[in-house]
C-alpha cells in the first residue's frame, strides 16, 4: 500500500531520470530517428512548484540560461546536457521558439501558471508537466547519483546502447506509439534504462522500476493535449485546488450562519445560489498567487469577463465585484462584494458541484486516501 505523495515522488523521480537519459544519449537517438525535436516545455501549476523544479534540474546538471548568448552552438558544446530557460512575463516570442529549436543539445524552457498562446500544444506539443508541490518537488530522491551511473556505463558501451535502442524499435510498445517522437524518445530512454538496471539486478526489482517508469510516461502523455494557456481552465484548478486544500466554507445563500459569515469576512467562504458562485476577491487572489507571475491578477479578472465566466456592472471602471445583499438564517440583512462566478465554470456537465465535493471530503475526513 502506498500513499498518494509516494506515488507522485516515484511518477514525478521517473520523469526526471527519461528527462536526464534523453538528454545524454540524444546524438544517439538522433541517429536512431527517436531523439527530441522542438525542444521541451517543463511545467509546473505553480510558481514555487516551478522554483523547487528548477533546483531539481540543476542537479541533473541541466544549464540554465539567463541571456541568449549562452544558448549553445555546435561547435561550442562539448557534453550532451539540458540548456533551459526559466520563463517570465513577457518574453520575446520568436526568441523563445528560436532557443527550443537549437538542435545542438536538448533544449527546455521552465513554466507554471498560465502559458502563452506561442507554447500552446500546437505550437510546443512536447511538455512534461510535474503535478507536485513545492515540499513535493524538494523531497524527490536523488536522481543525480542514478542517471550517473547509467550515463557511464553507456558511454563506456556505445555499442550495447545501439543494441538496446533497435530492439526497441522492434518492440510492440514503439509499434503504438510510433510518430509520436516525443513519446518514443521517453519511452526508449526507459527501455534502455531497464536494461541497464536488469544487469545488476533480479527480474522482479526491474519489472517494479519498468512500473514506475511506464506511470510517468503514461502521466506525460495524459497531459499532452491539456490546455495549459487556457487561461480559464488554469484558474478554475487553481481555484478549486485552493478550496480544497484551505478547507473553505461552502455555503448556500440562503443558509448563511455566524461561523460561515466570519469565514466570508477573511475571504474564506464561498456562497452559492442556483445560478451563481459568489467568491472573495481575497479568495480568487489567494488562490492565484502561485500563477500570477505570467499573468498579473487584473489581467486575469479581465479575461474571466470577457469570457462571460465572472459578470460585473463596473468593468468598464475596472472593479469586477459586485455588490451581492442577502439574509443570514438570524434574519439580519448583509451586504457584500463579491466576483460572480457562473455556476456552470465550475459545475461542468457530470463534474461535481463544488458543495457536493465538499461534502464529499467532510464525508471522507476519518480515511486515510491510499492506492494499491
Amino acid at each position: 500500500m502506498e500513499s498518494i505523495t509516494e506515488k507522485n515522488l516515484k511518477i514525478n523521480f521517473g520523469k526526471l531520470l527519461l528527462l536526464g537519459i534523453c538528454a545524454d544519449i540524444h546524438p544517439i537517438l538522433k541517429e536512431a530517428g527517436l531523439a527530441i525535436h522542438g525542444g521541451v516545455i517543463l511545467y509546473s501549476e505553480e510558481m514555487r512548484g516551478a522554483d523547487a523544479l528548477i533546483q531539481q534540474l540543476k542537479r541533473i546538471g541541466v544549464i540554465f540560461c539567463r541571456t541568449w548568448k549562452e544558448v549553445p552552438r555546435a561547435e561550442a558544446t562539448l557534453n550532451f546536457k539540458i540548456y533551459a530557460h526559466a520563463l517570465r512575463r513577457n518574453e520575446d516570442a520568436d526568441k523563445i521558439l528560436d532557443f527550443l529549436e537549437t538542435d545542438e543539445a536538448l533544449m527546455a524552457v521552465v513554466a507554471f501558471g498560465i502559458l502563452p498562446e506561442y507554447l500552446a500544444f500546437d505550437c510546443v506539443p512536447n511538455r512534461i508537466v510535474f503535478q507536485a508541490s513545492e515540499q513535493e518537488m524538494s523531497a524527490i530522491g536523488d536522481v543525480s547519483r542514478i542517471l550517473q551511473g547509467f550515463c557511464n556505463f553507456v558511454h563506456e558501451k556505445p555499442a550495447w546502447l545501439i543494441q538496446e535502442l533497435q530492439k526497441f524499435k522492434t518492440s510492440k510498445s514503439f509499434g503504438e506509439i510510433q510518430g509520436d517522437y516525443f513519446l518514443a524518445s521517453l519511452s526508449a530512454s526507459a527501455s534502455c534504462f531497464a536494461a541497464y538496471f536488469r544487469e545488476s539486478h533480479d527480474e522482479a526489482e526491474t519489472e517494479l522500476i519498468q512500473k514506475w517508469l511506464e506511470l510517468s510516461i503514461r502521466q506525460v502523455k495524459e497531459w499532452q493535449g491539456e490546455e495549459l494557456d487556457n487561461l480559464p481552465a488554469v484558474v478554475r484548478r487553481a481555484v478549486e485546488a485552493y478550496i480544497t486544500a484551505s478547507d473553505i466554507e461552502i455555503c448556500d445563500l440562503d443558509n448563511v450562519d455566524g461561523r460561515v459569515q466570519n469565514a466570508l469576512e477573511a475571504g474564506r467562504a464561498v456562497l452559492y445560489d442556483s445560478q451563481f458562485y459568489y467568491l472573495p476577491e481575497d479568495l480568487l487572489k489567494a488562490s492565484c498567487e502561485g500563477i500570477v507571475g505570467t499573468n498579473s491578477l487584473l489581467a486575469i479578472k479581465q479575461r474571466l469577463y470577457r469570457e462571460g465566466i465572472i459578470q460585473s456592472n463596473s468593468a468598464q471602471s475596472g472593479n469586477y465585484t459586485v455588490k451581492l445583499h442577502y439574509t443570514n438564517v438570524f434574519g439580519a440583512p448583509c451586504r457584500k462584494r463579491f466576483l460572480k462566478f457562473r455556476r456552470q465554470f465550475f459545475a461542468a456537465p457530470g463534474a461535481l458541484a463544488l458543495e457536493e465535493r465538499r461534502r464529499n471530503k467532510d464525508a471522507d475526513l476519518p480515511r486515510q486516501i491510499e492506492v494499491r
